[in-house]
C-alpha cells in the first residue's frame, strides 16, 4: 500500500511537471511561460506579460518609468499584459480601451539555457507603430510564428501612448517623451535579463514600423539609449519626417487646450500637472479623441518634443541637427519604404460610389492638400499655395484628382509623408556614420494589405504592408488570408531581416539569379534594394533623384522636419475637421462591408 501511494505521488508530480510551462528566473523573480509553435513547426518558448516598469499611475503619471518591483513565487507569463490606454482602433464610436498598468513586454526564444543549451541568440526588439496613439506589442499582432523559424530571440513591448506618453508643458514640470523613455527602460531590461532566455545582450537589434520605425531612429539619436542596442531597422518612418516632431510651443498649446477642456487651471504648469494627474486616463484620452485636427495633421495629436538639456532628457535637439553633429549611436542601420505608402492615407477619398467626396477635395485642394501632406502649419499661406501648385503640376499635370491619376496622387502622398524623409535620413547617415546603412524599396503587392484594393483600383504595397510578411498579425482589420506566393515572400523577408539581426548584413541564402545582392548605400545616389517579388530584386541608383529635386525646391522645408519653433497654424480647421471625420468614417465603413 505504501509503495502504491509513493508511486501515485511520483506520477502526480511527474504529471504536474509535464503540464507546467517552461520556467526562467530573472532579476525580479521567477516566470512560467508557455510553448507556442512556429509556422514551420518549431517549438517556441513564450513568456508574455512581463512587467518591465512599475505601473505609471498616481504620482508616476507624467514621470519617467521606474523599474518593475520584484515578486515572490512563480509569476504566470502565459498571456499578454494590458495594452496602454487608447481609442479602439478603427472604432467609429471612439470607445476607450486599455489600462495605465500597461508597461509589459513579451519574450519569445527558440531555446532556454540549461535545457539543451547550444547557442546564445541575437535579439530583435520590436517597437510597434500606430502614430504613438494606438497599438501594442501584443502577440496577436506581433507574434513569433514567422521570425522564430530562425536563430533569434524576439522581444515585443508596450509603451505609453497619446497624451499619457507624449504630453508636455514645454518645461521641466511635464517634459514629455515618456513613450520613448519607456522604450529606453525596456532596453535596459533586455540588457539585464535577456541572458536568462538564452539571449546575447551584446547583440541587440531594435526595429519598428511607421511610428515604431521613427522611434527606432529617435533611440539612435538619444543619449539615454547609448550602448543599449547594436543595430537598427526603421521601416517607413524616420525622425526627420515632418510629422515626427512638435515644436515646444505647439506642444504646450495642446496641453493647455486639454487642461482647459477638462476644467483644469492653466496659470502654471504645476497646476496643470496636479489637475491632470487626478483625472481618469480614459477621460483624458476620450477628450483628445474629439480633436480631429491638431496643428495640421489629424492623427498625430501628440508627438516628440525637445526637452531641457538636463540629465534624463530624451531629446535635446532636432533629429537633423543631432545627425549633422554626430550625436547618434553609430550602428549598422537598415531602413526603407514601401512603394505606395500613400494609399492608406488616401483610400477614404475614393470610397464614395459617386466620387462626391473626391470632388469636394478637388474643390478645396489648396486648403486640404497641406493637411493630408502634413505640411508645416506655420508656413505662410502664400507659400503653402506655392507648394501645392508645384506638386500638382509635377505629380498630377495640373489635372483634377480622379481614378485616371489615382496612382500619381498616391505617389505624391507617399513621397511627401514617408519616402523623402527616409531617403534623406539614409543619405545623411551614409555621409557621417562609420557603420553601413542599407536602404530598401518594398514593391510586392500580395494578397494582404492594410489598404486593400480591388483590381480596378490597384495601389501596390501600402504603408505597413511589409510588416505582414514579418508577423502573422492575427488580430485587426481586415482579416488577412495569405496566398502561397505570399508565404514565399514571408520566407524572403524573414530571411533578409533575421540575417541582418544575426550578421549585420541582409542577404538571402540560395537566392535565385534574379535576386541580386543587397549593397549598402555608398553615395548620394542612395543605392536602393528594390524588393519586387519572392524571386526578383534589383539594385537601383538615383531612384529618388526626381523626387528629392522637386521637394528640395519647395519653400518651408516641405516634406521635412518642422523648425524648432512653430508659429500659429494657418490651416482652416473647419475644413480640416471635416476631412478627418470623413476619412475615418468612410474607411471604417469600407472595412465593415468588405
Amino acid at each position: 500500500m505504501k509503495r502504491l501511494l509513493v508511486s501515485i505521488s511520483l506520477l502526480l508530480l511527474w504529471t504536474c511537471l509535464i503540464l507546467a510551462g517552461p520556467r526562467v528566473k530573472i532579476r525580479n523573480g521567477r516566470l512560467e511561460g508557455s510553448i507556442m509553435r512556429s509556422r514551420k513547426g518549431r517549438d517556441i518558448f513564450a513568456f508574455r506579460g512581463i512587467p518591465y516598469a512599475r505601473p505609471p499611475v498616481g504620482e508616476l503619471r507624467f514621470e519617467p518609468p521606474q523599474p518593475a518591483a520584484s515578486w515572490k513565487g512563480i509569476r504566470s507569463a502565459q498571456d499578454d499584459g494590458n495594452i496602454c490606454p487608447q481609442q479602439e482602433y478603427m472604432h467609429i464610436a471612439a470607445r476607450m480601451i486599455g489600462s495605465e498598468d500597461c508597461l509589459y513586454l513579451n519574450v519569445f526564444t527558440p531555446e532556454l539555457p540549461g535545457v539543451s543549451k547550444k547557442n546564445i541568440y541575437p535579439v530583435l526588439v520590436w517597437i510597434h507603430g500606430g502614430g504613438w496613439f494606438v497599438g501594442s506589442g501584443s502577440s496577436k499582432l506581433y507574434g513569433p510564428q514567422y521570425l522564430l523559424d530562425y536563430e533569434i530571440i524576439l522581444v515585443t513591448l508596450n509603451y505609453r501612448l497619446g497624451p499619457l506618453g507624449l504630453l508636455s508643458t514645454g518645461d521641466d514640470v511635464i517634459p514629455g517623451n515618456f513613450a520613448f523613455k519607456d522604450q529606453v527602460l525596456a532596453l535596459h531590461w533586455v540588457q539585464e535579463n535577456i541572458a536568462a532566455f538564452g539571449g546575447d545582450p551584446g547583440r541587440v537589434t531594435i526595429a519598428g514600423d511607421s511610428a515604431g520605425g521613427t522611434s527606432v531612429h529617435y533611440l539612435m539619436l538619444s543619449r539615454l539609449a547609448r550602448g543599449l542596442f547594436h543595430q537598427a531597422i526603421a521601416e517607413s518612418g524616420s525622425a526627420v519626417n515632418n510629422w515626427a516632431y512638435n515644436p515646444p510651443n505647439l506642444s504646450r498649446n495642446k496641453t493647455h487646450r486639454l487642461a482647459k477642456e477638462l476644467g483644469c487651471p492653466v496659470t502654471t504648469s504645476q497646476k496643470i500637472r496636479d489637475c491632470l494627474s487626478k483625472i481618469n486616463a480614459s477621460v483624458i484620452n476620450g477628450q483628445t479623441a474629439g480633436w480631429p485636427v491638431i496643428n495640421g495633421f489629424p492623427f498625430l495629436k501628440f508627438r516628440p518634443v525637445l526637452e531641457s538639456n538636463k540629465s534624463g532628457a530624451f531629446l535635446i535637439d532636432t533629429a537633423e541637427e543631432l545627425m549633422k553633429h554626430g550625436e547618434f549611436s553609430d550602428v549598422p542601420w537598415l531602413l526603407g519604404v514601401n512603394a505606395q505608402e500613400g494609399s492608406i492615407f488616401t483610400i477614404g477619398l475614393y470610397l464614395s460610389p459617386d466620387q462626391r467626396e473626391l470632388k469636394r477635395f478637388n474643390d478645396n485642394f489648396f486648403d486640404l492638400a497641406p493637411i493630408l501632406l502634413q505640411l508645416d502649419p506655420a508656413c505662410p499661406k502664400d507659400d503653402l499655395k506655392t507648394i501645392c501648385q508645384k506638386l500638382r503640376h509635377y505629380y498630377l499635370k495640373n489635372k483634377i484628382i480622379d481614378e485616371s491619376n489615382r496612382r500619381s496622387f498616391i505617389d505624391m502622398m507617399s513621397d511627401g509623408q514617408i519616402k523623402l524623409a527616409s531617403a534623406m535620413a539614409a543619405k545623411l547617415y551614409q555621409k557621417i556614420a562609420k557603420s553601413s546603412v542599407y536602404f530598401y524599396h518594398f514593391e510586392y503587392a500580395g494578397n494582404v494589405s492594410f489598404s486593400p484594393s480591388d483590381p480596378k483600383r490597384p495601389h501596390g504595397a501600402s504603408h505597413g504592408d511589409e510588416v505582414l510578411y514579418l508577423f502573422p498579425h492575427d488580430e485587426g482589420l481586415p482579416e488577412f488570408v495569405r496566398s502561397e506566393r505570399d508565404f514565399e515572400m514571408v520566407d524572403v523577408m524573414t530571411t533578409l531581416w533575421t540575417n541582418f539581426v544575426i550578421s549585420g548584413k541582409p542577404y538571402l541564402e540560395n537566392a535565385p539569379e534574379s535576386f541580386v545582392e543587397w549593397a549598402p548605400v555608398q553615395s548620394d545616389a542612395i543605392e536602393t534594394f528594390m524588393i519586387e517579388s519572392p524571386t526578383s530584386s534589383r539594385m537601383s541608383q538615383y531612384f529618388f533623384k526626381n523626387m528629392t529635386n522637386i521637394w528640395s525646391s519647395l519653400p518651408c522645408r516641405a516634406g521635412f522636419l518642422y523648425a524648432k519653433s512653430g508659429l500659429r497654424p494657418q490651416y482652416d480647421h473647419k475644413l480640416s475637421n471635416a476631412l478627418y471625420l470623413l476619412l475615418i468614417a468612410l474607411t471604417f465603413m469600407y472595412y465593415m462591408i468588405n
